[in-house]
């Protein structure tokens, strides 16, 4: 399929989805497709189906949260256990049971190889002149490392825009085999690393609403020697103790806490882990992994908040803060990795299966909200 006809193709289908259907409003995210390819539609269009859905229920466009995800605390009413524990989110929030939902099980077996998946340009992770870092335990839910000053943005890895890091934070288990909010094979890694960014076209408390808003790099993370390179984060660990403690940290290069050379991952569309779950996120899980000692990942177990028991309120350690998988849906999940032997790789039969899918998700789109 040559270039004009894509971008003819994709033209059509907004002008027929505009002219049918009031849900016009939903599709100016569209543009930031890119238009030499119609290969963003793969997740770019079941979105916007659910996202119609989502505005017909609630009879309103989503407005941004104000630092809810940049905090990975989407206020009160939420935990990771008990009554207020991941089985409760979907009353009180209501995409945390949508279809688009993250963490998922990424099956191997079915992955699809993409040869368009281009290296990302993660070099402005090494700067940090300029850079604010603030750690914190953020509601007794996690450990985060939230960045001010000067931007630091990445671009490449077929992302359609350019992303501005705005924080990391990790996901961990009370045992070396569970830990990660991702599973590979059904099987769990220790912890896992996310870092979180935001479209730069718009502020971080807007992007949360839009479709490719956020961009999260996730790394998985394994037991072996000592890092020296997380010492600069550990250090500050006893600092943030309880929930809600934060301290100022003295900046540092996040490239030193990453695998050097990570060029390998799976890319997939899904939510936010943590209330309000908006499926807005494009998610890259890279291959390589981080080592760290158990020592070190003992300090992020010793790390407290608060819950309620029978008498009361007490200060528990934070244990488990890892969200259930959640189901792929109609969702696929894509690779960079050569290894992999599903492929989708004719690039006529992969245009005739996108031209396919658009028409079919144009088609759907029309029918639930018109």
């Amino acid at each position: 399929m040559a270039t004009d006809e894509r971008k003819s193709l994709s033209n059509c289908v907004i002008t027929v989805l505009r002219d049918l259907c009031p849900a016009w409003r939903l599709l100016p995210a569209v543009k930031y497709v890119s238009s030499s390819s119609l290969r963003g539609w793969r997740v770019f269009v079941p979105r916007l189906v659910h996202a119609g859905q989502d505005a017909r229920v609630s009879g309103q466009e989503k407005s941004g949260v104000p630092c809810a995800w940049v905090s990975n605390d989407g206020g009160t009413g939420w935990d990771y256990e008990g009554p207020e524990g991941p089985e409760e989110w979907p009353a009180l929030y209501p995409q945390c049971g949508g279809r688009l939902q993250s963490p998922i099980d990424i099956n191997t077996s079915g992955i699809l190889y993409d040869p368009s998946l281009q290296p990302f340009d993660l070099n402005k992770y090494g700067v940090y002149d300029g850079a604010q870092m603030n750690l914190s335990n953020v509601g007794g839910h996690t450990a985060e490392v939230k960045y001010s000053g000067t931007p630091i943005i990445i671009s490449g890895g077929s992302l359609p825009d350019d992303y501005v890091l705005d924080q990391f934070h990790f996901h961990w288990g009370e045992k070396d085999d569970e830990g990660s909010e991702h599973t590979l094979d059904k099987h769990r890694a220790p912890m896992e690393l996310h870092i979180v960014h935001h479209m730069h076209h718009y502020n971080s408390s807007e992007a949360i609403s839009h479709p490719y808003g956020l961009a999260v790099l996730a790394f998985f993370f394994e037991i072996g020697e000592e890092n020296e390179n997380f010492k600069q984060l550990l250090d500050y660990f006893p600092q943030i103790i309880h929930k809600d403690q934060e301290v100022h940290i003295t900046p540092f290069p996040l490239s030193k806490l990453l695998p050097k050379g990570s060029t390998t991952y799976y890319r997939y569309f899904g939510s936010l882990t943590t209330p309000p779950c908006y499926e807005t996120v494009i998610w890259t899980l890279f291959k390589d992994r981080i080592q760290i000692s158990e020592d070190q990942i003992n300090k992020f177990r010793n790390l407290t908040t608060v819950r309620e028991d029978g008498n009361g309120t007490k200060e528990v350690k934070i244990g488990r803060d890892f969200r259930p998988i959640q189901e792929l849906h109609e969702r696929r999940v894509y690779s960079n990795d050569v290894s992999i032997q599903v492929c989708a790789t004719s690039k006529g039969t992969r245009d005739r299966l996108t031209l396919a899918a658009v028409v079919t998700s144009a088609l759907l789109l029309v029918l639930t909200l018109c």
